[in-house]
């Protein structure tokens, strides 16, 4: 029986690019330079997604208020977001749902800070830049959060959301400025199956 879900949450870190891997000479080793970049989003995804999905199990409908259901699917509202799980009359929810094992689809959306200079001194955003659009390479964008949602060779404790990004067969981003000066820069992120 495969189990249906779908993750809608906001990730509030800025997004990142992935670096080119490094080569020393010397060693003959290849290293990533991003992988200090990581973890912050890692400790979060632990936290905020794999941990109460944990106590989630384990406190069953004790903790967690029941906010929808129709059928046998039913919503349960978790930390920082939704997570659908289908549910038969003899289906235990059990904390080994993640990481995925199904064929999944994910949506970003990464929303940058603007610079100083987009803004005129009124806090208005200036003509001349309310249509640009973040440098930063989108693919390199993306391939950065996709090595942070699979476990990690370093860090034998996070499990991760998915087994292999190689399992993901259909991914749509896209990236813009945030046009409020008081917001921090965050990700969205909607991944299901």
């Amino acid at each position: 029986m495969s189990v249906k879900f779908k993750l809608n949450i906001d990730i509030p870190l800025a997004p990142v690019a992935q670096k080119r891997p490094r080569f020393i000479r010397n060693s003959f080793r290849v290293y990533d330079p991003s992988a200090k970049d990581k973890i912050p989003f890692i400790n979060f995804f632990q936290e905020n997604i794999l941990n109460v999905i944990q106590n989630y199990s384990q406190n069953y409908k004790q903790n967690y208020k029941q906010i929808y259901k129709e059928n046998n699917w039913q919503i349960f509202q978790l930390k920082n977001g939704q997570f659908l799980i289908e549910k038969n009359q003899n289906f235990q929810v059990t904390s080994n749902l993640l990481p995925s094992k199904e064929p999944v689809k994910i949506d970003l959306k990464f929303y940058f800070k603007r610079p100083k200079t987009h803004f005129l001194k009124r806090g208005n955003i200036s003509r001349r830049f309310l249509n640009n659009y973040p440098k930063i390479d989108i693919d390199n964008t993306c391939k950065f959060l996709l090595d942070c949602l699979q476990s990690q060779k370093n860090n034998k404790t996070y499990k991760g959301i998915i087994l292999n990004d190689s399992q993901i067969i259909k991914l749509s981003a896209c990236k813009s400025y945030l046009n409020n000066q008081d917001l921090q820069p965050y990700i969205k992120l909607s991944l299901f199956n």
